[in-house]
C-alpha cells in the first residue's frame, strides 16, 4: 500500500518545527506582511512552511511538491520562501526563539565556539569559492558560532576560498543575543592571529585560541618533557569544550538540503540554513 509524507498528520512528520516555532514564524510573517488590498488571496502560511520543511528535510527538488500533498505550486512555494527570505522572516524569527530560549529558568551557557566548514557547491551561482580542501571545487564556506549548550548565536556564509581568521569580525559582529563580557571563546589553530585575539577581546570575549607551534618548539605547557611526551593539556581542554560546534554543524547534515549546496542563490541556501537552526532550536524549547 503506497504511502505518502504528505498524507501524515502533522504529528507524524518528522520534519516538521516545533510548534511554537511554527506560531513565531507565522507572526513574524504577519508584521511584516500585514494585510491589506490585495487582488489575490495569499497563500496559507502553515501550507508553505510545511512545504519548505519537506524540502529541507527531504532535499527533494522543488518539482516533488507534486507527490507531496500541498496546494501549491512549486513555483509558488518557491517565490514565497524568496519573499520571505529577502524580508528577513527566518532570522527574525529565531531572534525572537533565541530569546525565548535564553530564560532565567535555562541553564546558563559556560563559553563560546566558533568554527567554519564547507558545503560542496553543485548549482549555486554566488557567495562560492575554490575549496582548498577538495582540489579546488567550488563551496561555500559557513562560519558558526554556538554556545555550550548547542545553540547556534550567529550564522555567516563566504565563498570557499575566504580564510577562516578574516571571517570573526563579520561573525562577532552579527550576534542574536548579547553575550556576558568575559565568556570564553574557543577556536581552532586556523584563527591564531593577533588580529583575530584583538577581535575577540574587543568583543568583550577572552580568546581561548589554540596556538600554532612547530615540530619540537617548547613551550611553557611542555618545559621540561622530553619532545615525544610533550602533551599540552589545554590543547584537550579546547578540544573538548571546541567540539562543540562540530556536533551543530553534524546536526545541520541531518537535514539533506544542507549537504550540498543545490539552491542557485545564496539568500534561498541562508533562508534553509536558518530554518534548520529553528527545527535544532524547537527541541530546546522547553
Amino acid at each position: 500500500m503506497a504511502f505518502r509524507l504528505g498524507m501524515q498528520s502533522a504529528g507524524m512528520r518528522p520534519y516538521c518545527c516545533d510548534a511554537r516555532v511554527r506560531e513565531i514564524v507565522k507572526l513574524v510573517v504577519a508584521e511584516r506582511f500585514p494585510i491589506g488590498r490585495v487582488r489575490r488571496p495569499r497563500a496559507n502560511v502553515d501550507d508553505v512552511l510545511d512545504a519548505c520543511e519537506f524540502l529541507l528535510w527531504s532535499g527533494a527538488p522543488y518539482r516533488a511538491l507534486q507527490y507531496h500533498c500541498t496546494a501549491y505550486s512549486h513555483v509558488t512555494i518557491h517565490a514565497y520562501l524568496t519573499k520571505w527570505a529577502n524580508a528577513g522572516v527566518f532570522q527574525e524569527a529565531y531572534r525572537r526563539a533565541l530569546r525565548l530560549q535564553r530564560r532565567p529558568t535555562r541553564r546558563g551557557a559556560t563559553h563560546n565556539a566558533i568554527d567554519t566548514t564547507y558545503v560542496k557547491n553543485l548549482y549555486g551561482r554566488d557567495c562560492i569559492g575554490r575549496n582548498p580542501t577538495d582540489r579546488g571545487r567550488n563551496a561555500t564556506k559557513v562560519s558558526a558560532l554556538v554556545d555550550s549548550d548547542g545553540v547556534v548565536h550567529s550564522l555567516r556564509f563566504y565563498p570557499g576560498n575566504t580564510p577562516d581568521c578574516h571571517t570573526v569580525s563579520d561573525t562577532l559582529d552579527n550576534r542574536m543575543s548579547p553575550t556576558p563580557r568575559g565568556t570564553a571563546l574557543y577556536a581552532d589553530k586556523g584563527y591564531d592571529s593577533r588580529a583575530v585575539r584583538h577581535t575577540m577581546q574587543q568583543s568583550g570575549y577572552v580568546d581561548c585560541v589554540l596556538k600554532r607551534c612547530r615540530r619540537g618548539q617548547v613551550t611553557r605547557q611542555n618545559r621540561g618533557q622530553r619532545p615525544r611526551q610533550r602533551t599540552n593539556v589545554a590543547l584537550r581542554v579546547s578540544n573538548r569544550r571546541r567540539g562543540i560546534v562540530e556536533c551543530v554543524f553534524s546536526w545541520f547534515d541531518k537535514s539533506r538540503r544542507l549537504l550540498m549546496r543545490v539552491d542557485a542563490s545564496r539568500i534561498a541556501f541562508e533562508a534553509y540554513s536558518w530554518l534548520a537552526c529553528l527545527r535544532i532550536l524547537g527541541r530546546r524549547l522547553l
